[in-house]
């Protein structure tokens, strides 16, 4: 898929995208507003006491970190929360997290309130909990033996360094061995104790754990961040309204643009044709109606790709206009490609060969009988006593007539060929407009009696399987397929491939020739009402 096509998706579906995203943004700014605030407080706690060491160990501080950890789980324990609930009268348990800063001995309390005061109160009350139920002591407590202890290992210092003189003075003066001896003893035993007490202040200080940073009351909540859900959901409402519309392009195996025609289906292009307007009815005549309309441009393409269509030289133009399904628009199509062709000077004949749901002759206000049904009976002996004259110039028509039980096998008749030999000396094309392809056999066997098939193919609406089935039908009935028209096309959608009816559009909207003055259309159209009249008249008798 090139990237225009995935532009021509948005296009088509840009208010799928905008609804959502629209939808998503506000229900999300909505539920923001009006969700309670929630305020976050941390405390910050030291596990060990390597930062008071000058030269802390590796395995201190991996000790402490290990520590750490087993603290982060200790702070979630009932224990510590039920502690907190008590000393603080909270209304329930804190909502807590709890982190350890990556390779540090550090240990992160975070409590969560609606309360700002509350969620720091809380964190502080967590982190004083765990430092009451660690194996350390009470701070002031572990404070005033850890200066009780420096003051002992210094006096055994100076007492080791007194020692060691005195030995040293006694060896030089030639003293009593056994003294020597003695002196020596004494500073062995207060190595010993200063040793001690050196290895249990270093062992307290690797388990310790206190508050290094109290928590302090949030002035902004963390939580609802309005603006980040509000853009975030407008974001998700696009995302999921683009999937949507890719996913509905996907699976929409209708024939949309001149691509489907050309590539999928192999057909040449005969024309484009736009959508009609509001309150006009199918089947309509516009290209005499508003013969200056974008629409009476697309069928005068038509008219003219479809004149290089067949050989020159080729006498006898018969054209069968049909569609894979019902209501396509091939009988619009051929009421207003028999008018542009009698515009250009040819002499038409239009042939109402749909037998089952007759509706071209609607279109030019004619009687529906006498027609073709009464000549294929027998119940008309010429051609002549059945063509009707319309208001057209150079359009004459051929009814239905009486709808028969057997109408395929009227048409699969050599009175049909028969009839067609006799129209060609008396025009110069002949228009067919057939039932549609795959409901009944009557346009595969009319498809063998004409110059070439049209198939008119309706955007959005005639699935790529029954254009393929439609064309299998007319390969197997050895009919030429001169092309197609796609027909109902959105003005709005250029991605469906009507730039030239766009270009149509342009000129006659800007054209100074307005066309025909309101009298000759008041006349037109008070013409088309009498034959109506008649028509409906001529039925009932």
């Amino acid at each position: 898929m090139e990237l225009r096509e995935y532009w021509a998706i948005v296009r088509r579906w840009w208010w799928l995208l905008l609804v959502c995203m629209v939808l998503g943004a506000g229900t999300a700014y909505v539920v923001s507003i009006n969700t309670e605030p929630t305020y976050e407080a941390s405390a910050l706690l030291m596990i060990g006491g390597s930062l008071e060491q000058v030269d802390p160990t590796t395995g201190d501080m991996q000790t402490s970190q290990r520590l750490a950890q087993t603290y982060a789980e200790l702070v979630k324990t009932r224990t510590i929360l039920d502690a907190v609930v008590r000393e603080l009268g909270l209304p329930r348990r804190p909502d807590v997290t709890v982190s350890i800063p990556s390779n540090t001995q550090m240990l992160r309390i975070t409590v969560a309130d609606s309360i700002p005061s509350r969620a720091a109160a809380a964190a502080n009350e967590l982190g004083r909990q765990l430092v009451l139920q660690s194996p350390s002591a009470p701070e002031r407590q572990e404070q005033a033996y850890r200066e009780y202890v420096h003051q002992q290992i210094a006096e055994l210092q100076d007492e080791m360094d007194a020692l060691s003189r005195a030995i040293v003075a006694e060896n030089e003066g030639g003293a009593d061995p056994d003294r020597i001896k003695r002196l020596e003893e004494e500073l062995n035993a207060r190595r010993t104790a200063w040793s001690t007490l050196l290895t249990y202040l270093k062992g307290s200080s690797i388990n310790e754990v206190r508050i290094f940073e109290e928590a302090v009351a949030p002035t902004a909540p963390t939580k609802p961040k309005v603006m980040q859900n509000t853009l975030l959901a407008a974001v998700v409402g696009l995302m999921l309204a683009g999937g949507a519309a890719f996913l509905i392009e996907y699976l929409d195996d209708s024939v949309r643009d001149q691509r489907d025609v050309t590539d999928l289906l192999g057909l040449p292009m005969l024309g484009v044709v736009g959508a009609l307007g509001e309150g006009q009815q199918l089947p309509t005549v516009l290209a005499e109606n508003e013969p200056r309309s974008p629409l009476a441009e697309a069928f005068r393409m038509v008219r003219t790709n479809l004149s290089y269509a067949l050989p020159a030289q080729e006498g006898a133009r018969r054209y069968l206009v049909t569609s894979a399904g019902p209501t396509e628009g091939k009988t619009t199509v051929t009421a207003n490609l028999a008018t542009v062709m009698a515009q250009a000077g040819q002499r038409v004949i239009l042939v109402d060969a749909d037998l089952r749901r007759p509706t071209l002759y609607k279109a030019f206000g004619v009687p529906s009988k006498p027609g073709l049904t009464s000549y294929l009976a027998g119940m008309v002996a010429s051609v002549d006593d059945i063509l009707i004259d319309t208001e057209m110039d150079g359009v004459r028509m051929l009814s239905c007539g009486p709808l028969p039980p057997n109408a395929a096998e009227l048409l699969n008749s050599a009175r049909m060929e028969q009839l067609l030999d006799e129209l060609d000396d008396r025009c110069d094309v002949v228009l067919l407009d057939s039932p549609p392809l795959l409901a009944v056999a009557d346009a595969a066997i009319l498809a063998c009696m004409v110059s070439g098939v049209i198939l008119v193919l309706e955007a959005g609406t005639t699935r790529l399987e029954g254009a393929a089935a439609a064309m299998d039908v007319l390969s197997k009935a050895g009919a030429k397929v001169l092309g197609a028209v796609l027909n109902n096309v959105k003005l709005r959608r250029r991605g469906y491939g009507s730039d030239y009816y766009y270009y149509y559009y342009y000129y006659a909207s800007h054209d100074g020739d307005q066309g025909p003055t309101d009298a000759e259309g008041q006349k037109a159209a008070s013409g088309r009402q009498r034959r109506r009249r008649q028509s409906s008249g001529e039925e009932k008798d």
